[in-house]
C-alpha cells in the first residue's frame, strides 16, 4: 500500500476505532465491493465518513440506495462518494420526511435536486430545512405560504 493510502487508513482508525472490530469477511469487504459496484469511490467514504464500513448492507445501504433510485437520484456513485453520510440515515424517520416536505415545496421530481445537491438530505427538517422554507415564504419568494412550513 502507498504511504499515503496507509495514512489514510490510520486516519479513518482513529475517527472510528469501531472499525478494528469489524469483520473483513461478513462487512468490511462486502460493503466495500457493494460501493464499488455503484460507482462509489471506497476510499473517500472511508476517509469522510468511516462509519459506513459497518453498517449493515441489507438493514442500512441497500434500502437506502433503492430509496435514492426511487426518488430518481442519478450519478449515484457520485452522490455517495460526496455525501457518504446519507447511507447512515434513517430512510423512515429521516429521508423519507425530507423528501415528502421538499415536495409540499413543488420541487418535484426531486431526481435531479438530490442528484445536484445531495447535502440537502443532510439538513435537519425542523432546524434548517422548515425555518428556511418558512422565512422563504414570509419574504415573498415561496408562494402561496403553505401552512406545513410551520415549525412542529
Amino acid at each position: 500500500a502507498s504511504e499515503a493510502g496507509e495514512a489514510a487508513a490510520v486516519a479513518a482508525l482513529v475517527r472510528y476505532p469501531q472499525l478494528l472490530s469489524v469483520s473483513v469477511e461478513a462487512n468490511l469487504r462486502p460493503t466495500a465491493d457493494y460501493l464499488r459496484s455503484l460507482g462509489v469511490d471506497v476510499g473517500r467514504v472511508v476517509r469522510s465518513h468511516a462509519i459506513t464500513l459497518d453498517l449493515s448492507l441489507e438493514a442500512n445501504l441497500k434500502p437506502t440506495v433503492s430509496f435514492l433510485q426511487r426518488e430518481g437520484v442519478e450519478e449515484l456513485g457520485r452522490v455517495l462518494s460526496s455525501q457518504p453520510s446519507l447511507l447512515s440515515l434513517s430512510t423512515q424517520s429521516s429521508l423519507a420526511p425530507k423528501c415528502d416536505f421538499l415536495r409540499s415545496l413543488g420541487m418535484a421530481p426531486l431526481g435531479p435536486l438530490l442528484t445536484q445537491y445531495p447535502a440537502v438530505l443532510t439538513l435537519s427538517l425542523e432546524a434548517n430545512l422548515r425555518p428556511t422554507a418558512l422565512a422563504l415564504a414570509e419574504a415573498g419568494v415561496l408562494s402561496p405560504p403553505d401552512p406545513t412550513l410551520r415549525p412542529r
